[in-house]
C-alpha cells in the first residue's frame, strides 16, 4: 500500500472521529478548537487536491451509472423515449422522467468530459447541501442558547462539510456519478428556501429532488399545513413542466405503468437490484435486513418491510402533525432519515444525511443526561453509515458464507445491514426526541451551565 493509499484511509477516518469529538466536548476551549478543527481543513484539502481529482480522472470502462445516464440523454436528443427503450437493457437507469431534461443537458458533451463537469458540480452541491443543513439546524436553535463562540461554531461547520466530503457515501457518488448528493442539495435547499419564505424556490428544490423519487417522497409529510399549497402547485407544474420534455401528457399513465414494470424485472430474484442478492453490499432496505437476519421467504420479506415502513410513516406523520407552527430541523431530520429508509437505496443516496448530522451534531452538544446521550449516538450511527466500506461487508459476507455457528449468523444478520439498523436506531432515537422534547426554538431546560 502506497503512502497517498495510507492517507486515503487515515484522513476520512480522522476526520470521521473529529466530527464525534467536536460534538462530544462542550464546552470547548480555544485551544481544542484549534486541534479539531485542523483535521477538518486538511480534510477538505485532500478532498479538494487528491479525492476528487481521482473521481475525475479515474472515470470507470465499460457501462456504469453516469453513462447509462448520458445514453439516455442521448435517446432523448435524438427524440427517442429512454422508458420505452429500457424496457430490455440489462442496466437502464430508473430515476423516474423529472431525471430527463438533466440527462439530456449530460449528454450535450461527450461522455469524458460531461463526467468531469458533473463530478465538480456534484462536489459543489455537497458543500452547498453541508452549509444549507448547517443554517437549518442552526435556525431551529434558540439564540439565546446559541452563545457558544464564533470560532466553535466555524469549525463545527468545517467539520460537517469535511465529513460529507470524505464519506465514503459523497466518494461513491463521485466515482460513479450518481445523482444522489444533487437530490441530497436540491431537497436541503427547498427545506431551507421553505423555511426563508420562499415556497416558489422550494417547489423548484424539490421538483428537482425527485430525481430520486424515493428519497424525496417522506418529505410530504411536512408540506401538510395551509401555507404549503402554493409550494404544492408550484413544485406539480415544474414536474408535469420536466416530465412533458419527453412524454405527451396523454401517455403519462402508460409511461409510469412501464417504468414501474422495468423497476420490478430488475428487482426480480438474480436481477441486479434483487435485495437477497450476494453483490448488493451496499444496499440499504429494509427487505434486505430482514432477509440476512433470518427471514428467508421473500414475499414475507417485503411484506415486513412494507408494514415496518407504514409503522415509520404513521410515527412521522403523527410527530411532524402534531407541532404547533413550523417544523424545526429535528421534524426535517427525522423525514430525512425516514427518506433514506424508504423503499431501497444505495451508499450513493446517502448523502441526504447532511440535515440530520448537522442537527444531533448541534443538539448534543447543548442537551444533559439521557437526551445527550441518544444525540451523541445517532451522531455515531450516522458517521458509519457514511463511512460505511464495502470492502469490508464483502469481505465480512465471503467469512459468514456457509457458516451455521452463531458467529456467522450474527455477522450476516447485524453487521451485513448494519447501514439499516442504524438508520433505524436513529429514527428511533430522534422520534423519542420529538415526542417528549418541546421545539428547540422555546426548550429552556437544556440550556448548558455558563
Amino acid at each position: 500500500m502506497t503512502i497517498p493509499e495510507m492517507l486515503d484511509f487515515a484522513i476520512p477516518s480522522t476526520v470521521g472521529l473529529t466530527c464525534i469529538a467536536w460534538s462530544v466536548g462542550t464546552p470547548l476551549p480555544r485551544r481544542v478548537v484549534r486541534v479539531l478543527i485542523l483535521p477538518a481543513l486538511v480534510g477538505i484539502a485532500w478532498f479538494v487536491l487528491r479525492t476528487l481529482p481521482l473521481a475525475v480522472l479515474n472515470m470507470p470502462d465499460g457501462r456504469f451509472d453516469f453513462s447509462a445516464f448520458h445514453e439516455a440523454g442521448g435517446e432523448i436528443l435524438r427524440g427517442l423515449d429512454p422508458i420505452i427503450e429500457n424496457r430490455t437493457k440489462e442496466l437502464p437507469p430508473l430515476n423516474p422522467p423529472t431525471a430527463f431534461p438533466l440527462f439530456a443537458l449530460l449528454a450535450l458533451l461527450p461522455l469524458r468530459e460531461s463526467f468531469a463537469i458533473w463530478a465538480v458540480a456534484s462536489a459543489m452541491m455537497l458543500a452547498v447541501s453541508g452549509i444549507a443543513a448547517w443554517r437549518l439546524a442552526r435556525r431551529s436553535r434558540s439564540e439565546e442558547f446559541d452563545d457558544e463562540p464564533v470560532e466553535v461554531r466555524r469549525a463545527g461547520l468545517a467539520i460537517l462539510i469535511a465529513t460529507l466530503c470524505l464519506s465514503n457515501a459523497a466518494r461513491a457518488c463521485l466515482t460513479s456519478g450518481q445523482l444522489g448528493i444533487a437530490a441530497a442539495a436540491a431537497i436541503t435547499g427547498a427545506i431551507w428556501a421553505r423555511d426563508r419564505g420562499r415556497p416558489i424556490l422550494g417547489a423548484l428544490g424539490f421538483a428537482v429532488g425527485s430525481i430520486k423519487v424515493g428519497t424525496v417522497v417522506p418529505f410530504a409529510l411536512g408540506l401538510l399545513r395551509r401555507g404549503d399549497l402554493r409550494l404544492w402547485l408550484a413544485a406539480i407544474g415544474f414536474s408535469v413542466l420536466a416530465v412533458s420534455f419527453t412524454e405527451a401528457p396523454s401517455e403519462f399513465a402508460s409511461r409510469a405503468r412501464t417504468w414501474l414494470e422495468t423497476i420490478g424485472r430488475l428487482g426480480a430474484p438474480g436481477a441486479v437490484n434483487d435485495f437477497a442478492r450476494p453483490g448488493n453490499d451496499d444496499m440499504i432496505s429494509l427487505d434486505r435486513a430482514l432477509f440476512l437476519a433470518g427471514l428467508r421467504d421473500r414475499e414475507a420479506a417485503r411484506f415486513a418491510q412494507m408494514l415496518i415502513l407504514g409503522l415509520i410513516g404513521a410515527t412521522a406523520a403523527a410527530l411532524v402533525l402534531r407541532r404547533r407552527g413550523e417544523l424545526d430541523a429535528r421534524g426535517w431530520s427525522l423525514l430525512a432519515v425516514f427518506g433514506s429508509l424508504f423503499l431501497y437505496h444505495r451508499l450513493t443516496d446517502m448523502t441526504i444525511l447532511a440535515l440530520p448530522l448537522a442537527t444531533v451534531m448541534l443538539e448534543s452538544r447543548r442537551a444533559r443526561g439521557l437526551r445527550r446521550g441518544s444525540m451523541i449516538t445517532s451522531v455515531i450511527l450516522i458517521v458509519t453509515v457514511l463511512f460505511m466500506q464495502r470492502r469490508l461487508l464483502v469481505a465480512v459476507r465471503e467469512w459468514a458464507d456457509g457458516r451455521v455457528d452463531l458467529r456467522g449468523r450474527l455477522a450476516e444478520a447485524l453487521v451485513l445491514p448494519h447501514a439499516t439498523w442504524s438508520l433505524l436506531l436513529v429514527f428511533f432515537l430522534l422520534a423519542l426526541d420529538l415526542a417528549f422534547v418541546g421545539s428547540s426554538k422555546t426548550t429552556a431546560t437544556d440550556r448548558p451551565p455558563r
